[in-house]
């Protein structure tokens, strides 16, 4: 097991928050939930995200000790079946659910954080769930995604990002004064969310959405997916500066095949 969590932390280790609902912003009224089954590589940070594998409770709680006992315990069962719907309908896993071009990416909640990391460090296709749909903010200012440990002009960038895009039309909206250095956005539109963040987070979770869907699911929105190469990257590409590895978008015909099921 310690293999597969160490594989699974170099691969594809948790991201960080996109802080659904900050005081500032201004949303939809309404939301929409739904039961449903979720790929759980789509799954991309829990409340215990310091690590897959790493659940921070006392005693037999705490992911080092629980897990394993729960391999066991799945590895001696005779009605799987009865232990899959227990350990599915028993107080439901509680997702937030990021809309993407291709498909979503997810949260998890405040319900079912050691079911989440032993899906995840059993690469088990698919987990049950209890879905929030998070809808787009209405209007937000670079403060609004900016962090609170980030470099000192990282909301000037945001806003220059949120500029670029908006020339490149992929984001779709109005500044209320466009030639400030800080104007506030009224969102009319964006493939993702968390093109609306600060450089590093934009182009870690556009990566990690790049592994999930493929570079087709950026392409399809006029994004190359080398685009999110990294944080640099990213800023260059989406304000329109000149780009050391000159992007481009993929030769036409290159596919990208999800896991199924079968697999």
């Amino acid at each position: 097991m310690n293999a597969r969590v160490h594989e699974l932390n170099r691969r594809s280790p948790q991201l960080a928050d996109l802080e659904s609902h900050p005081n500032r912003r201004v949303f939809a009224d309404s939301v929409s939930a739904a039961f449903t089954w979720v790929d759980p590589t789509t799954i991309v940070r829990t409340p215990d995200h310091t690590a897959w594998g790493t659940i921070d409770r006392p005693g037999e709680r705490a992911g080092s000790v629980w897990i394993p006992a729960a391999i066991r315990e799945w590895l001696t069962e005779d009605d799987i079946p009865y232990k899959l719907r227990t350990a599915l309908t028993a107080g439901h896993v509680q997702l937030l659910r990021f809309p993407g071009p291709a498909g979503p990416l997810h949260v998890m909640d405040v319900n079912g954080c050691h079911r989440t990391h032993l899906w995840r460090v059993l690469d088990l296709p698919k987990l049950f769930a209890f879905v929030q749909n998070i809808p787009l903010a209405l209007q937000l200012t670079p403060f609004d995604v900016a962090t609170d440990d980030g470099p000192t002009d990282e909301p000037e960038v945001v806003a220059a990002i949120w500029k670029g895009l908006l020339a490149k039309g992929i984001l779709r909206g109005t500044l209320d004064r466009p030639d400030s250095p800080l104007p506030a956005l009224e969102l009319h539109w964006v493939p993702a969310q968390w093109l609306l963040y600060p450089p590093d987070i934009a182009a870690a979770y556009g990566r990690r959405y790049t592994e999930i869907y493929g570079p087709q699911a950026w392409e399809q929105c006029n994004i190359p997916a080398e685009a999110f190469t990294s944080a640099a990257q990213w800023r260059s590409w989406a304000t329109g500066a000149p780009s050391d590895e000159g992007l481009r978008l993929p030769a036409a015909g290159r596919s990208f095949q999800r896991r199924t099921q079968a697999e």
